[in-house]
């Protein structure tokens, strides 16, 4: 009887280990899975919103990246400063809606630009023009402007802007007026 009682125990404390053994090996492999799906499936997401938004939103690095933007068909450009208050409320009002709506931007900082492709910039063929000015004349980006400005060019010739910081329902209508945007 004692034998039976001993082996009875002996077996039941077996079992019992091996399914709390089982069970931490599967709670283990469950976690690890499921980090490893989430991990997945986050970087998948964060690629497909980087993407989105990279293809939308863009940021000058130097003049070779703006003149290759603005060459062909139309473009928006924002240009802005940092330390500029009202440039940086309206560049996260920009980004948003290039991607809500689905259309471009390429914003330059020029205050990030190293000096050389600053003055590439400043001395380029692009206008704004005269509604944007404080001349009410086009004039050159050489002759001054104010942050932020948004032009609106096609293949390279500005044919419209936004001057300052405006509201998202503002920028909208004023790009659906330049048909820089349909909807």
């Amino acid at each position: 009887m004692k034998n039976k009682l001993a082996i009875s125990i002996f077996v039941f404390s077996l079992i019992l280990s091996l399914t709390l053994i089982s069970y931490g090996y599967y709670i283990k492999n469950l976690n690890k899975n499921s980090n490893n799906y989430n991990d997945v499936y986050v970087n998948a997401v964060y690629k497909e919103v980087k993407e989105e938004t990279e293809n939308n939103f863009m940021e000058a690095t130097n003049y070779s990246d703006i003149s290759n933007y603005i060459s062909n068909g139309k473009k928006m450009i924002v240009i802005g400063r940092t330390g500029c208050i009202h440039c940086e409320k309206y560049k996260p009002t920009v980004k948003n809606a290039s991607l809500e709506y689905k259309f471009s931007v390429m914003y330059i900082d020029i205050k990030t630009l190293i000096e050389d492709d600053l003055n590439s910039l400043l001395d380029s063929d692009i206008l704004i023009p005269s509604k944007c000015t404080s001349t009410g004349m086009d004039s050159k980006l050489r002759d001054g402007f104010g942050t932020p400005l948004t032009l609106i060019l096609e293949n390279g010739k500005t044919y419209d802007c936004i001057r300052g910081n405006v509201d998202k329902n503002t920028l909208i209508n004023s790009l659906r007026e330049a048909k820089y945007i349909l909807r």
